[in-house]
């Protein structure tokens, strides 16, 4: 599959495959609503395993774009092209309107050319980004389509330069090829799982050489990359026992499911998806993870920061919203240099009460049982008991607490950091955005920016903050709301750390007053039981 851009597709993007082509029928009818030729029965729609109709997209495009569409139908069973079947066709549509059905010249396969995009809807031509920042997202999404589909090669072209090339292969080559940067080869293994109507492969990293953020961590569905936060949780409950404190696996999941149990339709651009043994599948991913994980020695595996001994961070504004100190941020002593909440070392145990303006536990209208597992708060209130998620219930105060804006902290010395021009165009747009956070970024070259300022109510370290900003402007359709979920996931308390009682109150009271009592991903943040339920699980009544 080649893709071809000019101006980043806002003048004309062309996609053209070499596989079996279009009859000249099909071909005349592929630009119609709801157009398809793979229902012939009401059944065939719970068998479908492709990726959508000709009548979805085509018909979309062709509505707002001049369209032009070649094919050439190779006959099954034949090697090399049969007249009259295989005679190359094309038809051109614009605005909606079909101008020409025509032989034409071309070979097996299909080309779809886009032009002009919006020629006739200016209002949403003028949404459309700069050159850069379009074709940073089509190379992201051509990336998610090549790395579901390793036994296909893929390029990239913008103008006449060659910008991205992945050759069939095999899966971990398809992933290494397309993050040379972020995966080393000898540390990803395959594993294989199955369950009742699902298979499932994993690519998965070594816990040797975790990373600071999820950008590795990703689902593949029937060969569509989607979020499911159920599946991202599997992954990271595998590495529990391996991985603490900010650090997340390498990991990319690749599950094929009977078409019966799964939908995609809860979302428009079906990016998420319903299931209705999740589950199950939930129970054998972690299982297998966890069966590869025990060949790992965990009691000979070093902390990756440098010391046996944590530094603990001054967590509490994260926590409180406390005022902005007028002195600049400063890196702490460390041998990697400075380290904040979202790249600390696993197991850490926090006290906020030097910084937090505390409940008193005599006028509160609940009471704090205890820690479970590292990961709940114990809380008793009127004749409830409720299991409080730690890091979803902070991860959601501080969320909410970004959302309204924050200060910034300047640095000691301003950080360095390279953007291409893709992603720098997408910086540029979002300064304002970033602003609000108390993040200030400058350009100061060619390709070259510098981090300025940090927000002062998150502590995060200063190149996961870069990262992360790098990470959200390959996909900027959602920046703000992304930019503060991430922010927050990265800066609360994580899975087993341990936390003094005046934290966990502070927590809770604050959990309690959610008007949204979910985090940002949208997992609910506690359980609750009843006197009545507890007192039936133990059969008591």
């Amino acid at each position: 599959i080649d893709v071809h851009l000019e101006s980043g597709g806002n003048d004309l993007i062309r996609v053209t495959d070499d596989g079996s082509g279009m009859t000249r029928e099909n071909l005349e009818r592929c630009y119609l609503p709801h157009a398809t030729s793979k229902i012939t029965t009401d059944d065939d729609l719970l068998r479908l395993r492709t990726l959508g109709f000709r009548g979805e997209a085509l018909s979309s495009m062709a509505a707002v774009s001049r369209l032009t569409v070649t094919s050439m139908r190779l006959l099954p069973g034949v090697d090399a092209p049969q007249p009259p079947a295989a005679v190359p066709h094309r038809i051109q549509v614009h605005g909606g309107k079909l101008i020409e059905v025509a032989p034409a010249a071309g070979s097996p396969g299909t080309s779809v050319e886009v032009a002009n995009l919006f020629f006739n809807v200016p209002a949403r031509k003028r949404f459309l980004k700069r050159a850069q920042s379009e074709s940073a997202l089509v190379r992201a999404t051509l990336v998610d389509k090549a790395l579901a589909f390793p036994d296909v090669t893929f390029r990239l072209f913008s103008g006449n330069d060659l910008k991205l090339f992945l050759p069939a292969g095999g899966r971990t080559d398809r992933i290494t090829a397309a993050y040379p940067e972020r995966t080393e080869p000898a540390l990803l293994h395959s594993l294989a799982g199955s369950g009742d109507g699902f298979t499932f492969e994993i690519i998965a990293g070594e816990p040797t050489a975790p990373r600071k953020d999820r950008k590795q961590v990703q689902i593949f569905v029937n060969r569509r990359r989607i979020w499911e936060f159920g599946l991202v949780q599997a992954i990271e409950y595998g590495y529990r026992d391996y991985l603490h404190g900010g650090l997340f696996p390498v990991a990319y999941l690749f599950l094929e499911v009977e078409p019966d149990l799964v939908d995609f339709n809860i979302h428009p651009a079906k990016r998420e998806a319903r299931f209705r043994n999740l589950p199950e599948i939930h129970r054998r991913v972690v299982e297998t993870l966890g069966s590869y994980l025990r060949t790992f020695d965990r009691a000979s595996m070093r902390s990756p920061f440098g010391s046996d001994t944590p530094r603990l961070p001054d967590f509490g504004s994260a926590a409180s919203g406390a005022g902005v100190a007028d002195s600049p941020w400063k890196p702490a002593p460390s041998d990697r240099g400075s380290f904040a909440a979202g790249g600390r070392p696993p197991g850490a145990s926090y006290d906020l009460s030097r910084s937090l303006e505390l409940p008193d536990e005599t006028g509160t209208d609940f009471r704090y049982l205890g820690q479970l597992f590292g990961l709940f708060l114990v809380v008793e209130r009127d004749d409830r008991l409720f299991l409080v998620d730690q890091h979803a219930a902070h991860e959601r105060i501080l969320y909410d607490r970004l959302s309204q804006g924050s200060a910034g902290q300047e640095l000691l010395f301003p950080l360095k950091f390279g953007a291409e021009k893709d992603y720098g165009d997408v910086l540029e747009q979002q300064k304002g955005e970033l602003e609000k956070l108390g993040i200030e970024i400058r350009q100061i070259g060619p390709e070259i920016w510098e981090l300025v300022s940090v927000p002062a109510s998150i502590g995060m370290e200063a190149e996961e903050l870069i990262d992360m900003i790098r990470e959200l402007a390959a996909r900027p359709e959602d920046f703000s709301r992304e930019l503060y979920a991430s922010m927050a996931c990265r800066a609360a308390i994580m899975d087993g750390d341990i936390i003094s009682r005046a934290t966990a109150m502070s927590i809770i009271s604050d959990a309690l007053e959610l008007t949204n009592a979910r985090c940002p991903h949208g997992r609910p943040i506690w359980a609750e039981f009843s006197r009545e339920q507890l007192m039936k699980i133990v059969g008591r009544i």
